[in-house]
Formats: C-alpha cells, structure tokens, sequence
C-alpha cells in the first residue's frame, strides 16, 4: 500500500507561505514534494533550489479557481501509487472593499479559492491518506472577526477554520491529523493585491517564522495555530466580545 516515498503537496506554493512550507518539508525524509499553483516560472525556480538540496519535487501548474483542476491534481495523485503525507491548502486570496461594490468575478473567484476548492481537494485526497497524515489548511485571524470592509474574505476564512475543526473530529479514527493556521497579518504579496491596508511593520509576520509554526505544531496534531500578536488579540477578542460589537469597532476601516 505504501510506496517508496509520500507525498507532500502544497497550494499555493509559488511564493509567500507555501513556498516557505514546501522548503521546510523538503527536508523530511521520504517525502516528494509537489508545488501547485498557476505561476510556473516561480514554481521552476523553486523546484532547481530543491533539487540542488537533493529533495523530490514536482511541479503542477494549475489553476484551482477551474474546477478541472482539483479533479487533474486527484488524478495525478492516484496515478502515482503514493500516498499523500502532507496536504497544504494555503491557495487563497482576498480583497479589500464593500460587498457591493466588488465585482462579480472576484467575489465568486474568491469563494470558489478559498472555499470550494479547498474542500473539494481535500475530500478528493483524503482516500489517499493513512495514519499519520496531515491536513493543514491555511485560515487567518481574521476567521475569528466580522470585519466590514473585508466581509467575504473574513467570512471565507471562518468557513476554513469551522471546516478544519469539524474535518479534524470526522477523521480521528482514521489517525488523520487536521490543522487550521491562523496567522496574523504576514509580508507576503498579499498585501500588494489585495487592497487592504498592511499594518504597522511591528506587527508583521516573517513568512518562514509562519511556516515553521505551521510544521511543527500541525506534526504535533494542535488542533488551532495562531501566530503572532494580532492573531492571538483577534482570538481573544472573538471569544470575549459580542460578534455584533466588533463588527461595529470595525467599521472604521470601511471604505467610504
């Protein structure tokens, strides 16, 4: 039933997060590598520095807003006999902006990332999983928040962390470990495309320090990862203070 090595597969693994991920998992022994996301070039570069440390890496260019390809990477997957080790949903993305006054298209291709795509590869890849086996599914502080002016991308993410935690139950006896990370805000790219305001630099996550929490407490089977000091203060603001109160402390941030 199990092949000589497992596999590790990232989403979103062209940069920021899961290129950081897939550098640390690199290094585990037995384990090939496999990079998912729409920007190739990045990917190859990634794939050479792997090479060169003498990892197994493969390099899947697909788009996982399109349907076909959360059924491509299941394919793939079954037609390499091995067994998924590591499964990292961190493709993901958001914009800044009032419901309605966002377009259509990236308000659909938002669910559809963040959401669809993340359960519908997880649920195809889970018959491949064994004892052992780690899902690791990339939220944000922001699941524990209303926040207006980023409404659906919020939302996107509290539907990741729920999922994670119920997921996490159903496969218990399966010995399949699931974890949500829940970082603050982190220097990533996403800051550039997204439209939200990034916070003080005092208060910015470094992408590798996320990451290596993200391996080592998801190896560790921690049901919830937070990162950081604006994560924690978002979890414990969400625990303690009523949903309708903070989503009117939030409303400062909302466009005009």
């Amino acid at each position: 039933m199990s092949a000589s090595h497992k596999l590790a597969i990232v989403t979103g693994a062209s940069g920021g997060i899961g290129a950081e991920i897939g550098r640390l998992l690199k290094n585990e022994s037995g384990l090939e590598v496999w990079l998912v996301a729409r920007r190739l070039d990045r990917m190859q570069t990634l794939a050479e520095e792997f090479q060169a440390k003498g990892a197994r890496v493969r390099v899947l260019a697909l788009d996982l807003q399109n349907p076909e390809s959360w059924l491509e990477l299941e394919s793939q997957v079954k037609m390499s006999g091995q067994r998924v080790a590591w499964l990292v949903n961190n493709a993901g993305f958001g914009y800044a902006g009032r419901v309605e006054t966002q377009s259509l298209e990236s308000l659909e291709g938002m669910i559809q990332l963040n959401v669809t795509a993340l359960a519908s590869i997880t649920r195809r890849l889970i018959p491949f999983m064994e004892e052992g086996s780690h899902i690791v599914n990339i939220a944000s502080s922001i699941a524990f928040l209303p926040v207006p002016g980023n409404t659906l991308y919020a939302a996107t993410k509290a539907f990741v962390l729920s999922f994670s935690l119920g997921l996490r139950v159903e496969l218990r006896s399966r010995g399949i470990t699931v974890s949500a990370v829940c970082p603050g805000p982190v220097a990533t790219e996403f800051w550039d495309t997204s439209g939200m305001s990034a916070p003080s630099k005092l208060f910015i996550e470094d992408a590798k320090n996320t990451a290596f929490l993200s391996v080592e407490k998801s190896a560790q089977a921690k049901a919830v990862i937070i990162t950081g000091f604006l994560a924690w203060a978002a979890r414990v603001a969400g625990a303690l203070l009523p949903r309708t109160w903070l989503a009117s402390l939030a409303s400062s941030r909302l466009p005009k």
